[in-house]
């Protein structure tokens, strides 16, 4: 006896601007103008705010400044690579718990530091218990793991995971 073919149902394609989920709404649309306004950049400036005014609805700004690269900058990617034999994983993804996870990130943050200074006063670099530490690798792990700076460590880590900082414009120059 010949086969026959069971005739399969027709599968629904979802409208052009589905949201995944069946909706057929449109997607929120960028405010972007120019392509160039997403460039990526190489470096970010985070202005370091006074960690006392954190629920505060003003915040004041200590003129610290600390100007690191991206995730995706070669500097971080050496870090990873680094430690990408080293973390624990389960189920084939990454242990979030792993210790060695922070240590990694603290590795890569260090790493992408370009420099750090306080306007005006110390364009030099930052002063820590009366003493210049001038931009370093050294110095960076110095400030980010001094146990009374922890909130300055969170913030620059903040920073460099939010991918939004690092892209715009760039500035024109003359």
């Amino acid at each position: 006896m010949p086969r026959t073919r069971t005739p399969t149902k027709p599968r629904k394609t979802p409208p052009p601007h589905a949201n995944g989920n069946g909706a057929s709404i449109a997607p929120p649309r960028s405010d972007v103008k120019d392509l160039a306004e997403l460039f990526a950049n190489k470096t970010a400036v985070i202005t370091i705010w006074d960690p006392r005014d954190e629920y505060s609805v003003v915040k004041r700004d200590t003129g610290f400044r600390w100007e690191i690269a991206p995730v995706w900058s070669r500097e971080a990617q050496d870090v990873v690579e680094k430690y990408r034999d080293q973390l624990r994983r389960v189920d084939g993804k990454v242990d979030l718990t792993d210790p060695k996870l922070e240590e990694s990130l603290r590795e890569q943050i260090v790493a992408v530091t370009k420099r750090f200074w306080q306007e005006p006063d110390s364009l030099d670099g930052i002063v820590l218990e009366g003493e210049l530490l001038r931009p370093s690798p050294e110095n960076a792990q110095k400030i980010l793991t001094h146990p009374d700076l922890w909130w300055l460590a969170q913030d620059v880590q903040a920073a460099y995971l939010e991918r939004g900082l690092f892209f715009g414009a760039r500035p024109k120059t003359a």
